[in-house]
């Protein structure tokens, strides 16, 4: 089953590497958003599609502190992450895998240094002291006994995905839109949102979830979706990631750029958790003749939970 690679998966975004070698640019954000594009019978930028983000499977939650600012890896640096990407999920690491999942990763191309691109040098912010005893629920794999079910992840527990799940590459997303609506549905646990376009206001603070509550809106052809009352219970990725608490906001970007790629973008502000907001992005490609729940390479099964 795919359930244990994308647990996998979610666990190795926090890693990062040394840097030997220094270079310039920055791989996202979008810096100047395109003025025309498709759009649907009704007049709508049309960013309908299923989009996998598996080409940047590798990139990290933070940046290795060498790196400094720049946010684009050498060609050295970029194969010794695929290099240990690809042999952690080889046949033999069952522990990890049950399988392996080399047909996976060998999607990941991106040369991004860090999902994080605000603070400048890639890295979340510190945390506030009183978030520091919410520490990312143990997992699967995880040493040592379980005392209750309340131990495993919500992932595991097929509950959440997280607050932002198309920032994380092992999620791909598929968008259907409708006149005033929009629906985002995520490939891992299978999560849909739908979500208004018409201005109403946010349901009231005593009512929150897991996924929060959704508000969209368009800006020039950028679709901008504010999703607030969380109800502080989830991760920030799968079971890692840290835990935000039930004052987390986050504002998300989708951005069509070419008939292939979605530029996504997320501000995580949460007051409680970090001490100051913060912004990830990446780049998802577009998945012909396919759906959100099958959005890798056969012959490997979409992932579910049973």
């Amino acid at each position: 089953m795919r359930t244990f690679v994308a647990m996998f998966l979610a666990g190795l975004a926090v890693l990062s590497i040394a840097a030997p070698a220094p270079a310039s640019g920055a791989a996202c954000p979008v810096a100047q958003p395109p003025t025309v594009g498709p759009l649907t019978p009704w007049g709508d930028p049309d960013l309908q599609g299923v989009w996998s983000g598996a080409e940047s499977m590798a990139v990290p939650l933070d940046r290795a502190e060498e790196l400094g600012s720049r946010n684009v890896l050498t060609e050295e640096e970029f194969e010794v992450r695929r290099a240990r990407l690809v042999e952690s999920n080889s046949p033999s690491n069952i522990e990890a895998t049950n399988f392996g999942a080399e047909l996976e990763v060998l999607q990941s191309t991106s040369r991004q240094a860090s999902l994080p691109v605000d603070p400048p040098n890639g890295r979340r912010p510190p945390r506030m002291p009183v978030a520091e005893p919410r520490a990312p629920s143990r997992t699967s794999f995880s040493p040592g006994g379980f005392a209750n079910v309340a131990d495993l992840g919500k992932l595991d527990r097929c509950i959440t995905s997280g607050i932002a799940p198309a920032m994380h590459a092992y999620n791909g997303i598929e968008i259907v839109q409708a006149p005033g609506y929009v629906a985002i549905r995520a490939e891992v646990i299978h999560e849909a949102r739908v979500i208004p376009l018409d201005g109403r206001a946010h349901v009231r603070e005593g009512i929150a979830t897991y996924a929060g509550d959704s508000r969209g809106r368009w800006e020039g052809r950028t679709l901008v979706v504010e999703t607030r009352n969380m109800n502080g219970r989830s991760n920030l990725s799968g079971n890692a990631g840290e835990q935000p608490t039930a004052r987390t906001k986050v504002i998300e970007r989708y951005t069509l750029t070419g008939g292939d790629t979605l530029w996504y973008e997320a501000t995580i502000d949460d007051p409680g958790a970090w001490t100051r907001p913060w912004k990830g992005c990446t780049s998802t490609r577009a998945m012909r003749g396919t759906t959100a729940c099958a959005i890798f390479s056969a012959p490997l099964e979409p992932l579910t939970c049973r």
